[in-house]
C-alpha cells in the first residue's frame, strides 16, 4: 500500500479478535484504529493512516460488533467523515440503513464511505452471474436514501461504460461490484481517479480512490 501511495487505508474482514489485536508496527502507517469482532473470527474493520497524511483526528465512533469505524478527520483545512464498514452477508440492506441513521448523528463535513457492502447497488450493472435479479423495493428505497444524502458511487461515475469487478465468488460463479466508495456529490470535482487492483490475498481486489483536496493529492 505504501508503494501505491495510499494515505488512508481501509481494511475490512480483518478477523482481528477483541483482546488479540496485532501490534502492526510500521514505519509508514503510524496511526491505526481497529474495531475487532467481540466474539468470533469474522468481521472486523481497521483504518490505517500514513505518516505523511496532513490530517488531524477530530472524533471517532465504532459499533460493538466489528462492523464499522466512523473517523472524523481534518485534512488541511477540510473536515471529512471517513467511514469504513463491513456489512454482514445477511440483512445487508437493513443493516446499511441502520448504519446510515447512526452516521447521520455523527457526520460532519465531507462524507466518504468505503467498504465491503456484500451486495450490489445495481444487480444488473454490478455483476456477471448465472442469474441476475432486478432492483427490489428494499434496494430502491436504500438508493433513494443515498440520493437524499447526495452520495455517489465514484467508480461508476468515472467509468460509466466500464465493466470491471472487485469480487469473485467461486460457489456462485459470479463476478460482482460489492466493494464500493461513495462520496459527497459536491466533492466530485476532487475525484481524479478510481481504479481496481489485482486479487492477491483474498477473493477481493483492492480498490483505490485518488482525490485532489485543496492542492494536495490524497489516495484513500
Amino acid at each position: 500500500m505504501h508503494k501505491q501511495k495510499v494515505l488512508i487505508l481501509l481494511l475490512q474482514e480483518t478477523h482481528f479478535k477483541l483482546g488479540h489485536l496485532p501490534m502492526l508496527r510500521d514505519r509508514y502507517y503510524t496511526s491505526w484504529y481497529h474495531n475487532p469482532s467481540p466474539d468470533s473470527h469474522s468481521r472486523g474493520v481497521s483504518i490505517g493512516l500514513h505518516k505523511s497524511l496532513p490530517g488531524t483526528l477530530v472524533d471517532i465512533r465504532m459499533d460493538g460488533e466489528g462492523c464499522y469505524i466512523f473517523l472524523k478527520i481534518r485534512i488541511n483545512s477540510t473536515l471529512f467523515t471517513v467511514v469504513n464498514w463491513y456489512l454482514p452477508n445477511q440483512r445487508q440492506i437493513s443493516t446499511c440503513r441502520s448504519f446510515l441513521l447512526q452516521l447521520a448523528e455523527f457526520a460532519e463535513g465531507q462524507l466518504l464511505i468505503g467498504g465491503d457492502f456484500n451486495f450490489t447497488l445495481d444487480p444488473l450493472a454490478d455483476s456477471i452471474t448465472v442469474s441476475r435479479a432486478p432492483l427490489n423495493r428494499q434496494l430502491k428505497s436504500l438508493l433513494t436514501h443515498f440520493h437524499s444524502l447526495q452520495l455517489v458511487d465514484v467508480w461508476w461515475l468515472l467509468h460509466p461504460q466500464g465493466k470491471d469487478y472487485m469480487f469473485y465468488s467461486a460457489p456462485h460463479r459470479s463476478y460482482s461490484h460489492i466493494d464500493i466508495f461513495l462520496i459527497s456529490n459536491h466533492t466530485l470535482t476532487w475525484s481524479l481517479k478510481a481504479s481496481i487492483g489485482d486479487i492477491l490475498l483474498s477473493e477481493h481486489a483492492p480498490i483505490y480512490l485518488t482525490l485532489n483536496i485543496p492542492n494536495t493529492l490524497h489516495k484513500p
